[in-house]
């Protein structure tokens, strides 16, 4: 039985996020040997060997891949089927990455979030922004996705040495039908202040905070860990 994004509860999007989670997350742990040469030994800079290891990873994503073509400004996106139990439903996966040398946050373009971005900067200015995505795509074919959205966060530090891979962290942004669970007010919410400059009129973003999204539901942040010689540690965080 095919299911109609809108139609799902708060609890069916968890799940649906949370095993989309996991897939993603298998999908980076498979490849996470190949990651971890691919930062030591590319000439590329560190954003864009990021895309490049997670473009490579998702290539054998499990799912059902549907003909359908999505926009947005993300590394990998995808239209396709899930499949639960009692029903299938239309997916549309977002999945962009970033590569850092700090590992608290991410950073992120408004528009590539179906959530509401609501926090209130250091001069005590509130930014109050509903996300550039929407939760549900409904599209002129009558068909209609349920937006999903992931991070992989790429820590990396670099010396004399090179580069060195040190964790691959796998966020899953909530979609925006979740805001009540996770956005509530200015000062409770899943975001820091982003690195654009209004003065400059550079385009908003935002800092995905990890710790303050774990701390609102411990799955949705997983850690793929690396030791000095590229070894690989994991353990699902429930």
């Amino acid at each position: 039985m095919d299911r109609l994004p809108h139609t799902l509860t708060a609890t069916e999007i968890e799940d649906i996020e949370k095993m989309s989670m996991r897939i993603t997350t298998q999908a980076l742990l498979n490849f996470a040997a190949n990651a971890w040469d691919e930062f030591r030994n590319s000439p590329d800079d560190a954003d864009g060997v990021a895309e490049d290891v997670t473009q490579e990873a998702l290539t054998d994503l499990s799912g059902f891949p549907i003909r359908q073509r999505l926009y947005g400004t993300v590394d990998y996106r995808q239209a396709r089927y899930i499949f639960l139990p009692e029903y299938q439903l239309r997916q549309a996966l977002f999945v962009d990455s970033k590569a850092e040398k700090s590992a608290s946050s991410g950073r992120i373009q408004i528009g590539q979030s179906s959530l509401r971005v609501l926090f209130t900067r250091g001069d005590g200015t509130v930014v109050d922004t509903q996300g550039g995505l929407s939760p549900v795509i409904s599209l002129p074919n009558g068909n209609s996705y349920l937006t999903t959205t992931q991070f992989v966060h790429y820590h990396y530090t670099e010396s004399g040495a090179g580069r060195v891979l040190r964790a691959i962290l796998v966020a899953a942004l909530p979609n925006g039908i979740l805001e009540s669970n996770y956005v509530t007010s200015p000062t409770d919410h899943i975001w820091n202040v982003g690195p654009d400059s209004p003065a400059r009129g550079e385009k908003q973003r935002a800092r995905l905070s990890f710790t303050k999204l774990a701390q609102k539901v411990t799955w949705r942040v997983q850690r793929i860990r690396f030791d000095q010689e590229g070894q690989v540690t994991f353990s699902w965080e429930e």
